[in-house]
């Protein structure tokens, strides 16, 4: 047992080293809208374009305070907060196996959290700033549950009601609470551990606390659910709902890069693993806690539905972050089944090899993006007064680590105030899947041709810098 542990702290130790490496707030940059968003969080503006996530511009505001215009400070608050995440689904998945399936060694309960902290099919949320919602939104839900697990004593159940309020003010994926409690409930009757009538009044007063965040949302921004996030829902768009609840299914076990056809035979593999656990789990309690687990990571993902997840790349990934929650508890509880078998740790081992593998390729497209940004901001910082700025084939994303789909004129406005160009015209953009490579180049041409722009012509070359961007390498003509 104590070689166990010691094989366990060792592997656990250089896979923490190398997420932190991947991590690393100073290799990475600002974002696409993070210049939209930034600066309006930075000027108290805490309800933004009919988004209602006030504690995560509050956090911005925080971070700008702070950091100012340092971006390897926000990030770093992104990483402590993804580290404070890991530590609280530690402490939940202590609480909830050792309760229903009865498995009280903690080294289940650490495999979860590790499997959480290197899980890299929600690294958007880590890697961009503003993906932080997700992971405030997943903080004060998971502590909403660990004390409502102790909602005998008034104290604990008034906290989780607190909480519960933070995680819908943070980000919407935490809309899945209520029927997450209620799960809790329900398989606390099923056991004896409450009375029902005593689970109906906490269940309740968390519906009536919801009912009160939906008011509350709805009087601030005059809707429920923007057109953005539900347009599939609002316009019953059963085809497009159904392909991207399947996109977001599998892409909770595979990384991007999938081709469609193995999407297919991953779903049927992935059925089968998870109906095998099923079949191997004994006691009724346990029976019924793996069942919640699946519910809630399928309920979870309904709520994203409309707007899906790329498979070609990492954007959408933020909204895997609360929904691999479940999904890394069914692996823990599956090495709670199966750990003394050598097949079963070859398995675990091999999975947190892939699982490095896939975060250290995010890595290098987000620090990719990251560094196309930061030199296209330092060439507009030597724009001479009264020049314009031209932009050909402005790149949008990185293998979905987006650059300049937007904010490009804001990023200028931002970062190189007080000496901002005399106009800004973006003739074209890259295609999304154009290729990028790492690491991006400057050079410069005394030529110019400005070609494929819907703006006005210069009238003096002299007075114009052009931006042409290739798969590689920044032109800049003088």
């Amino acid at each position: 047992m104590e070689r166990q542990r010691k094989i366990l702290f060792v592997c656990s130790a250089i896979s923490a080293a190398i997420v932190l490496y991947c991590y690393n707030p100073f290799e990475l940059y600002f974002q696409n809208d993070d210049f939209i968003h930034i600066p309006l969080s930075a000027n108290g503006e805490l309800l933004q374009h009919n988004t209602f996530r006030p504690i995560c511009d509050l956090s911005i505001m925080l971070d700008y305070y702070l950091w100012g215009k340092n971006a390897y400070g926000y990030h770093f608050t992104n990483l402590i907060l993804h580290i404070i995440c890991t530590i609280l689904v530690f402490l939940l998945s202590r609480d909830l196996f050792n309760k229903y399936a009865h498995a009280k060694d903690v080294r289940f309960a650490f495999i979860t959290s590790l499997i959480f902290f290197l899980y890299p099919m929600h690294s958007e949320a880590v890697f961009w700033i503003l993906g932080r919602s997700a992971i405030l939104g997943c903080i004060f839900f998971l502590l909403s549950i660990i004390f409502f697990l102790k909602r005998e004593k008034k104290i604990f159940f008034f906290l989780s009601v607190f909480f519960a309020f933070t995680a819908w003010l943070s980000y919407e994926s935490s809309w899945v609470l209520p029927v997450a409690l209620l799960c809790i409930s329900v398989v606390d009757v099923k056991t004896g551990a409450s009375s029902f009538k005593k689970e109906r009044l906490y269940i309740s007063v968390i519906i009536l606390a919801f009912c009160a965040y939906i008011i509350t949302r709805d009087y601030y921004i005059h809707e429920i659910i923007g057109q953005y996030e539900a347009a599939g829902f609002l316009n019953c768009n059963i085809q497009l709902l159904s392909q991207n609840f399947f996109k977001l299914m599998m892409r909770s076990w595979l990384p991007p890069f999938i081709d469609s056809n193995w999407l297919i035979v991953s779903f049927f593999i992935v059925a089968a693993l998870l109906f095998l656990l099923y079949y191997n789990i004994k006691t009724g309690a346990a029976r019924a806690f793996f069942l919640i687990l699946i519910a809630l990571w399928l309920i979870s993902l309904v709520l994203y539905a409309s707007l899906g997840i790329d498979t070609k790349g990492t954007e959408g990934e933020r909204f895997l972050y609360m929904p691999s929650i479940p999904v890394c508890m069914i692996l823990g509880f599956l090495s709670s089944l199966f750990f003394e078998k050598k097949l079963q740790k070859v398995i675990l081992v091999s999975l947190g090899i892939l699982y490095l593998g896939i975060l250290y390729i995010n890595t290098t497209n987000y620090r990719l993006a990251g560094t196309i940004v930061k030199t296209t901001l330092a060439e507009v910082k030597k724009l001479k007064t009264g020049q314009s700025l031209y932009v050909q084939r402005l790149p949008q994303a990185a293998h979905g680590a987006l650059i300049f789909r937007d904010g490009f004129k804001e990023a200028v406005d931002w970062i190189t105030s007080p000496q901002e160009p005399h106009e800004i015209i973006i003739c074209s953009q890259m295609q999304e899947n154009e290729p990028l490579q790492y690491s991006y180049k400057v050079q410069y041409t005394d030529s110019i041709t400005i070609d494929q722009c819907s703006g006005a012509k210069p009238e003096t070359q002299s007075n114009v810098l052009l931006f042409s961007y290739t798969d590689s390498v920044l032109y800049i003509f003088r």
